[in-house]
């Protein structure tokens, strides 16, 4: 646990140093004197992320890999920025010490999981997301941007990158970036990048908070609550990494367009130009609601100052600006922006979305369904749907007390979930994600309204207030912020724990069990070797060949991470066409094979894949086939020798043909040592047992349903052929 600590802190260390650095020089020369105290340390990160994503993104597309141009890149970056300082001499504020130790809160309480399990180890809910990013980063810093699927060879972990290559990658970028200056593999680098995104959006609520709220205290508080709400901790805890980075983007936008309208400084221009763009490159999907507000800031400033031609100018130099730099992702962006236009996609995510328990996970996280008596569920939900009443509330009233710019965009921010729900076909999946955006908005809004209850404009009917209320109701408000604060830091450290020990809607005990990290630490530090991988979920399949990335790996399954193989090339990939498999080639098996093997000898050297185009049901360890007309069994047999096996299995007629029981079955060797074609005959639920000779290689043995030979529909939304369960197979070989 000490070293995974000390691991953790360093490479959070070295990633806040990273982007701080790459973010100083540019800093000085565009934030303007005057608002150098307020903004200098807040905007950095910004513009080190922005610039650096911008930067190294454009040497990719020159086909430059990450390995090649980041040192380069980083070297230039500090030697001009040491030759500015010793030219300019520039003034550099303080730093804000209070803010950045109360940051330690943040980031403890949203990365418990990631400190206790140390960056090589950490996957956040395992939600095979956080893999598709990684693989994506990796392979940006290993190859060039222009290796095509017929490149990939014995590497399987390329062919997820090189699908999803021309989609954002501003934040694979980032994260290649971190990786290799720290000499770590892209998801060592992960976990550190992950967690900016609750860091940063503590600093911008603390930024508004400053503007916003009085009390020194309930500024901060605002911030660290604001940062550490369960729905936006979520986020990033279930790997949606490009949408937890880009929330603190698109919630300090507001306050770029209120400097560059009021400003009309091209510095605040340019800021703004860079933000957008590392914002466009991270999560495209969210080009579309800068554009907007961008276009409202312009429209409420020309209200109050008349200032038509200026503000026009300056809303587009930063929406064209910021996408013509985007160099090389401007046409690749075009279905980005409209991916968010689908309605009822992916609904089985956030099956709560639109109801009142979808409010109970964004303000306590996942307690409703852990709760065992309906009264404590009640109080959560009724708890949640008042907060969320709250805390609009609190930023309408904001923005009819300021009436500027920036409490403007707050709201309009806030609004863009409502517009979801409105629409006349639903949206719950891009609903739900847009509300955990904007829900360290709804938390600051509570903190708004809460943290000044009782203040009037008059001081003298504020203390005509104070002295009539008992004083213990008169503090009910802050004693409400500060359970509220409470509640938020423990109970995101709760659900952050879940990346550790696994929980509701957690999939670490899929892929990152103690077994599963061994397995990936061990496949990390072997190379050259050719390895035949036998793990039957896609997901730990995915991550054991990305660590296995050094090595020649092989494996007979259809289905890795979320790809199928079969239908994103045309061909056979190489590390997936048995007939390449290598003879001597060593054999991992991780969790329950199907079927089921033994003696040892023959786990040991056979790799069994089932082949049914009406998929495989089931859990492990009663898994299950229908089949239909046909079905195939691929055997890869490493011996040197022919070998005797028998292969059984449980036959139930199935539901397809309820006319009779009565089901024949051919049993064919398609590939392999010839043999007699076994007619299997069954009128009822049966045992199978069948003698076969496999021989060194590749064997195909196929299941071909000669009797009945059509299946009658019975359920109309599945179209399978229900004609015979197969179920309990096993492949028993020679002692």
């Amino acid at each position: 646990m000490i070293v995974e600590i000390i691991s953790s802190i360093i490479m959070l260390f070295l990633t806040l140093l990273i982007i701080f650095l790459s973010g100083l020089a540019i800093s000085w020369i565009l934030i303007p004197e005057k608002y150098k105290n307020s903004y200098f340390w807040i905007l950095i990160p910004f513009l080190g992320i922005s610039c650096s994503i911008l930067i190294l993104q454009t040497f990719i597309y020159l086909n430059i890999p990450l390995s090649i141009s980041v040192f380069p890149f980083f070297i230039l970056i500090l030697i001009g920025t040491y030759i500015y300082y010793k030219q300019n001499n520039p003034k550099t504020p303080k730093i804000p010490k209070k803010l950045f130790i109360l940051a330690l809160i943040v980031i403890l309480s949203n990365g418990i999981g990631y400190f206790a399990l140390g960056p090589s180890n950490y996957l956040g809910y395992g939600w095979i997301d956080q893999y598709n990013y990684v693989a994506t980063s990796q392979f940006l810093i290993d190859s060039p941007f222009s290796t095509s699927l017929d490149q990939v060879g014995e590497i399987p972990y390329l062919a997820e990158a090189i699908i999803k290559k021309d989609d954002r990658i501003g934040q694979s970028v980032l994260e290649g970036y971190v990786a290799v200056l720290s000499f770590q593999n892209a998801k060592t680098a992960y976990g550190a990048i992950s967690l900016l995104s609750p860091l940063l959006v503590f600093f911008v609520i603390w930024i508004y908070s400053r503007r916003l709220i009085k009390d020194e205290w309930a500024q901060y508080g605002a911030a660290i609550s604001a940062a550490c709400i369960p729905g936006f901790a979520l986020i990033h805890l279930q790997d949606f990494f490009s949408q937890a980075l880009a929330v603190p983007f698109l919630l300090i936008f507001p306050l770029i367009i209120y400097f560059s309208l009021k400003e009309k400084d091209w510095h605040f221009i340019a800021i703004g130009i860079i933000i957008f763009a590392g914002s466009h490159s991270i999560y495209s999907e969210f080009t579309p609601l800068l554009i907007i507000l961008a276009f409202f800031g312009m429209i409420w400033y020309i209200l109050q100052t008349k200032e038509i031609l200026s503000s026009l100018l300056v809303f587009f130099s930063i929406v064209l600006g910021g996408l013509v730099i985007n160099v090389g992702y401007i046409f690749r962006s075009f279905s980005a922006l409209t991916r968010g236009n689908i309605p009822n996609i992916l609904q089985s995510i956030f099956p709560f979305s639109e109801t009142v328990e979808g409010l109970g996970y964004l303000w306590f996280g996942y307690s409703g369904p852990l709760l065992t008596y309906s009264t404590l569920i009640f109080i959560v939900n009724f708890s949640a749907l008042l907060l969320s009443i709250v805390a609009y509330t609190g930023i309408i009233n904001l923005m009819r007390k300021q009436k500027d710019v920036i409490t403007i965009l707050l709201f309009t921010i806030s609004l863009f979930p409502l517009v979801l729900l409105s629409q006349a076909e639903p949206y719950p999946y891009q609903f739900y994600k847009m509300l955990m955006a904007v829900s360290p908005l709804l938390m600051f809004g509570v903190w708004v309204l809460l943290s000044g209850f009782w203040e009037k404009e008059e001081d003298d009917t504020n203390t005509q207030i104070k002295d009539f209320l008992h004083p213990y109701i008169y503090k009910i408000p802050k004693i409400a912020l500060i359970c509220l604060l409470i509640s938020s830091v423990v109970i995101s450290g709760c659900l952050a724990s879940s990346s550790i020990t696994g929980g509701y809607r957690s999939a670490v005990e899929t892929d990152n069990t103690k077994e599963m990290i061994e397995l990936y630490n061990y496949l990390e530090n072997t190379q050259d070797q050719d390895i035949i991988l036998s793990i039957s979920h896609p997901y730990p399949l995915a991550w054991a060949a990305y660590h296995g990335r050094n090595d020649r790996i092989f494996f007979i399954n259809s289905v890795m991470g979320d790809v199928p193989l079969e239908k994103v090339y045309s061909k056979k990939f190489p590390f997936n066409n048995i007939s390449l498999f290598p003879e001597n080639a060593t054999k991992i098996t991780f969790g329950g094979e199907y079927p089921q093997m033994s003696p040892k000898k023959t786990k040991e050297n056979l790799i069994a894949f089932i082949e049914n185009p009406q998929g495989m049901e089931g859990t492990e360890g009663s898994e299950f086939n229908w089949l239909g007309k046909e079905m195939e069994i691929y055997l890869y047999w490493q011996g040197s020798k022919e070998q005797n096996i028998n292969l059984s299995y449980l036959s139930i007629p199935g539901i397809g043909y309820p006319e009779t029981n009565k089901r024949i079955v051919n049993i064919s060797v398609v590939e392999g040592k010839s043999q007699t074609e076994k007619t299997i005959e069954t009128d009822g639920t049966e045992t199978v047992s069948i003698p076969l000779i496999i021989q060194p290689g590749l064997n195909v043995i196929k299941f071909k349903t000669r009797y009945p030979e059509n299946a009658s529909v019975i359920i109309p939304e599945d179209p399978r052929d229900f004609l015979v369960h197969i179920s309990q197979m096993k492949i028993t070989g020679e002692n």
